[in-house]
């Protein structure tokens, strides 16, 4: 088997022995060559535990974001109902023209959804 010799600092040194006595190794040799072999060996396995990981939070952040996005949707439209709604003396006319502009508002969020919101649409204006 090859050799390969290492150098490190007195109290890296004393770390090794400490761990060595610690995780009962048989020598410090035994305690590199394993820690060398789980950095080999795991090193796609963790990767692969990492992207998994990181995908679940952002489909949790995702789904939580949906869930106020929802939230606010409803508040927006139950508040824009309630304004449209009651404006004085609405006649027939007045009650057809409050509907109109109530679905223009709802077309109006709609494509600002699709757009990104106004932030988007600023961003793309910025050379």
């Amino acid at each position: 088997m090859p050799q390969l010799t290492i150098r490190l600092s007195e109290g890296r040194v004393k770390q090794i022995r400490d761990r060595v006595r610690e995780k009962r190794f048989d020598s410090p040799t035994a305690l590199i060559r394993y820690a060398v072999e789980q950095e080999l060996s795991s090193d796609e396995e963790t990767m692969e535990h990492r992207i998994a990981a990181t995908l679940d939070q952002i489909r949790w952040d995702l789904r939580s974001l949906g869930k106020t996005l929802n939230a606010l949707f409803a508040f927006v439209d139950t508040l824009a109902k309630v304004v449209v709604r009651s404006l004085p003396d609405q006649t027939t006319s007045s009650a057809r023209m409050a509907r109109e502009r109530y679905e223009l508002f709802l077309k109006q969020a709609a494509s600002a959804m699709e757009d990104g919101g106004p932030a988007a649409r600023s961003q793309k204006a910025e050379p």
